[in-house]
């Protein structure tokens, strides 16, 4: 399964936590040792389940000088990979529990959990997590990182509590030391998916790209007594930050 896209790299997890980087411009690919042992029973199997991944810098910089952090099991705890060390480190004593995103920003990685505590990881510290933003009720469902023009970004998905669909949205940078909200993100669109988000700038791409709106689309997870896994469909909508008007579209696969 695919499980982030990061300094040109493909990142890909099986059943086994067992993790590949694959770089699809020259072929070359990596395997890491598997991820502790995060296990979700699924179909009378045991699951250890990586949600997403990102990487420090590219192995090709330095073939033992990055690191892999990932948010993974039913939990949604930090591990990250050392590529000096060649071992994973769990993050879970210090940083806690049900993280939704991670990202490298400004050469430091970055996560946040569903309260919108956002911390900084550092591998090379004897302090691994420092606490920047701290805890707050945001009520959203799922939360989003990125770079809005050298700020660090929060987009906030709100969902219906019957039927999981989306109807709101809200964006917020990081400043002092607290999520702000702002209107709108200005000359851009955003690109939200399940395991990776991204900024396209209007104005590099005219004619093309629409100031101001948000392209949403994942596959829905479930987790109920009788299942644990992903649902049959998927999601995608455009919300118009301008006037908050929301096209949406349910596409159901089976």
């Amino acid at each position: 399964m695919l499980c982030g896209f990061s300094q040109g790299w493909l990142i890909m997890a099986d059943d086994a936590a067992i993790i590949t980087l694959f770089n699809p411009l020259n072929g070359a690919h990596i395997q890491l040792p598997p991820v502790c042992p995060y296990d979700i029973i699924y179909d009378e199997r045991s699951v250890r389940y990586v949600h997403k991944a990102i990487l420090s810098s590219s192995p090709h910089c330095s073939s033992s000088d990055y690191n892999v952090l990932v948010i993974c099991g039913e939990q949604r705890e930090l591990a990250y990979y050392n590529a000096r060390t060649e071992s994973w480190t769990e993050l879970q004593k210090e940083a806690g529990f049900y993280y939704e995103d991670i990202m490298s920003f400004k050469g430091e990685l970055c996560a946040v959990d569903e309260y919108g505590k956002l911390v900084l990881i550092n591998p090379n510290s004897s302090q691994k997590i420092k606490v920047i933003v701290e805890a707050s009720l945001l009520e959203g469902q799922n939360l989003y990182l990125m770079d809005l023009f050298g700020k660090l970004c929060l987009i906030v998905r709100y969902r219906k509590i019957e039927d999981f669909q989306t109807y709101r949205f809200k964006v917020m940078l990081q400043l002092g030391g607290k999520w702000q909200g702002v209107k709108g993100i200005g000359q851009c669109e955003v690109l939200l998916g399940y395991n990776r988000s991204m900024v396209l700038y209007a104005t590099k791409v005219e004619g093309v790209l629409k100031d101001n709106r948000i392209c949403f689309t994942d596959r829905r997870l479930v987790n109920n007594e009788s299942r644990i896994g992903f649902a049959d469909g998927f999601e995608f909508g455009i919300l118009y930050l301008e006037d908050y008007n929301m096209e949406q579209i349910i596409v159901w696969s089976g």
